[in-house]
C-alpha cells in the first residue's frame, strides 16, 4: 500500500494560505485557537523544527475552516437586495400584448415578466402559462390581447435593504423577487444571483 504524508512544508504553507484567504493576523488565529502568537509564525513557517503534535495541527486546520464558515454566512448576511438586484429590468406595458410578452419570453427565455405602467409602478407579473393559455386557445388573438387582461399579480416586493438572508424562502417560491420602492420598480433579484455571491 502506499501511504504518502503530506511533507512538513507543504502544511506550514496551507496554514498560511488559509490564514491569508481568512483575512487575519497570526495573532488573530493565535487567539482563536488558543496558542501563542509565536506558535503560529512557527506553524506557518518553520513547523519541522517546531515538531507540533498532530493533535495541535489539526486542531488550527479545523479552527480555520470552521471560521472561514462562520466568515463567508456573515459576509452573505451583511449583503443587501441593493448589493445583488438587476437594476435593468426588461418589463411589460399594461398595453403590451400577448404576442410582445411571447416574444420576450422566446428570446430570454423568462418565467415571468413584471408589468408596468408609464411611471414604473408594478401592476402585475405575467406567466408563461396565461401565454400558453392565449397562444393555444385563441391563437389568432395574441397580437389583441393586452397582458393587461391576462396579468397575475405581482412577484412579491421587497425594500432595497432587505437582507440577503431574508430572501430564502420567497425565492424558494417564486424564484424571483422585486425590489421596489413605494411600489415603484427598482430591479429584480432572481436564486441565481443569490448563488452566484456564496
Amino acid at each position: 500500500m502506499d501511504m504518502r504524508l503530506e511533507p512538513p512544508e507543504s502544511i506550514s504553507s496551507t496554514i498560511r494560505s488559509r490564514r491569508r484567504g481568512l483575512g487575519i493576523s497570526q495573532k488573530e488565529l493565535a487567539r482563536r485557537c488558543g496558542l501563542s502568537q509565536s506558535t503560529v509564525a512557527r506553524l506557518e513557517g518553520d513547523i519541522e523544527r517546531l515538531n507540533p503534535s498532530y493533535r495541535v495541527v489539526y486542531s488550527v486546520l479545523s479552527r480555520m475552516s470552521g471560521l472561514g464558515t462562520s466568515m463567508d454566512k456573515a459576509r452573505l448576511r451583511s449583503k443587501t437586495a441593493s448589493d445583488i438586484m438587476h437594476r435593468k429590468v426588461v418589463t411589460l406595458g399594461e398595453h403590451d400584448t400577448a404576442a410582445k410578452a411571447i416574444q420576450i419570453v422566446k428570446s430570454h427565455d423568462f418565467a415571468h415578466i413584471p408589468v408596468v405602467n408609464d411611471s414604473g409602478t408594478i401592476l402585475g407579473t405575467i406567466y408563461q402559462k396565461s401565454l400558453l393559455q392565449v397562444a393555444t386557445e385563441k391563437p389568432s388573438e395574441i397580437s389583441r390581447v393586452a397582458v393587461a387582461s391576462i396579468m397575475s399579480p405581482s412577484l412579491p416586493q421587497i425594500d432595497k435593504g432587505t437582507g440577503i438572508i431574508m430572501l430564502k424562502h420567497i425565492l424558494e417560491a417564486f424564484g424571483s423577487v422585486l425590489v421596489a420602492e413605494k411600489g415603484k420598480l427598482l430591479g429584480i433579484i432572481t436564486v441565481y444571483d443569490v448563488l452566484r455571491i456564496v
